[in-house]
């Protein structure tokens, strides 16, 4: 046993190579170069998983028709996000004229726990044209930077 700089206890046993920290009330035991790589190894697994784009079953709209779909991403630690909404209805299309309303985008994990919470003003929406000129869908594409990493939504 040794003590380091910063006052914690180490013990080292000889016979097996194992460090273990002793801090206070507390043992860690350090992790060996191969346990240090898989478990680098399973993270970057998890955040390429992460990255690859999820896209949420539409949902049909009660604002007078339409459906709301949802696309997101996750990379270097912000949440990128594709919502949209076709047709926009009149109801929308008033709605959205008056500057004040919003979505609720709420993203929850596996266990029912609400983990983000994401309001967008239907004014602050892009308009989609036709042809004709006339807007026929919404939709949002923006990030999210102050998000704590999940992977189960």
């Amino acid at each position: 046993m040794k003590e380091d700089k910063e006052g914690r206890t180490v013990r080292i046993d000889h016979w097996t190579g194992d460090v273990t920290i002793i801090a206070g009330d507390r043992m860690i035991k350090a992790k060996t170069q191969q346990e240090q790589e898989a478990e680098e190894k399973k993270q970057a697994a998890s955040v390429a998983a992460l990255a690859a784009p999820k896209y949420f079953p539409p949902i049909t709209l009660g604002l007078g028709g339409g459906m709301a779909t949802l696309e997101t991403s996750w990379r270097n630690g912000t949440m990128f996000y594709q919502f949209s909404l076709t047709p926009v209805s009149k109801r929308v299309e008033q709605a959205r004229n008056l500057y004040t309303n919003s979505i609720c985008l709420m993203f929850y994990d596996t266990a029912g726990f609400k983990i983000k919470q994401i309001t967008i003003r239907l004014s602050s929406m892009t308009g989609n044209v036709d042809d004709a000129g006339k807007v026929n869908g919404l939709s949002m594409d923006d990030s999210d930077d102050n998000v704590r990493y999940f992977s189960h939504i």
